[in-house]
């Protein structure tokens, strides 16, 4: 029995640090959703998506919880959607124009940078 007790502390640290870095994922995109909430305006957030795309989803969940406007179009139902989206030079989506500026993928950092 003597010797279970010298495991219990580490056991303890795990979950210290394991509830703290669950904390971090959650807390962190709340306050940087905040932020874009703040700095976006309406017209400046354009998402190029496809109905088949997850992270397109992704992000429209993420806009959606921030109450972040924006606006987007799916490539694989709307032409025109489709032809400014090559025209673009996409290659996947989502595809984001933030202010002026292009950029590739679902990244909320990014797109914070981009509206600062």
């Amino acid at each position: 029995m003597r010797g279970k007790g010298k495991f219990v502390l580490p056991a303890l640290l795990l979950v210290v640090a394991g509830s703290a870095a669950a904390f971090w994922r959650t807390a962190a995109p709340f306050a940087l959703g905040e932020e874009v909430a703040a700095s976006a305006k309406p017209g400046d957030i354009y998402m190029y998506g496809a109905t088949t795309c997850g992270y397109c989803k992704k992000a429209a969940r993420w806009f959606g919880w921030h109450d972040v406007p924006y606006r987007s179009c799916e490539i694989d139902r709307d032409a025109t959607c489709r032809a400014e989206f090559y025209a673009r030079k996409g290659i996947g989506t989502p595809l984001f124009v933030v202010r002026g500026r292009q950029m590739s993928g679902y990244d909320p950092q990014a797109i914070a940078q981009a509206l600062r």
